[in-house]
């Protein structure tokens, strides 16, 4: 865990120095892989989507992207599944395993509300009969 903290230590203090506009909007997908590490000891990926998504796409692209993901959590009620997905965002490079992001998926798709799955048809409200309370049609 160490050496996971210094490195997103050295990479986000490169970052925050590279600029507002890079802070905002990111340098571009793939700045944080092989070939493109501030230092030369760097030769991994920083084990971690959100540092990878903040140097990658900036300030905006992670807001927009743990949005998207918490909205489809929310509309199902699985804020247990948001809360675990974004642990294992944190410590690990989750959006790019498509183990972890089919699970989550798998998940989003069968915890779905009745409402999703089957559409139940509203009940038919009864004709009142004719000249009940003075009402005639």
């Amino acid at each position: 865990l160490a050496w996971r903290l210094t490195y997103w230590t050295v990479l986000l203090d490169a970052h925050m120095n590279s600029g507002a506009f890079h802070i905002l909007f990111g340098t571009g997908g793939g700045a944080s892989s092989a070939g493109n590490y501030p230092y030369f000891f760097m030769y991994r990926g920083p084990h971690s989507d959100f540092v990878k998504m903040f140097i990658e796409y900036g300030f905006v692209g992670t807001s927009l992207v743990v949005l998207v993901l918490f909205n489809l959590c929310r509309q199902r009620e699985l804020y247990g599944l948001f809360a675990a997905l974004c642990i294992a965002m944190a410590s690990g490079n989750t959006i790019g395993s498509p183990a972890v992001m089919g699970t989550f998926f798998v998940c989003l798709s069968l915890y779905s509300p009745q409402s999703y799955l089957i559409r139940v048809p509203e009940a038919r409200t009864q004709r009142m009969p004719r000249g009940f309370g003075g009402l005639a049609r």
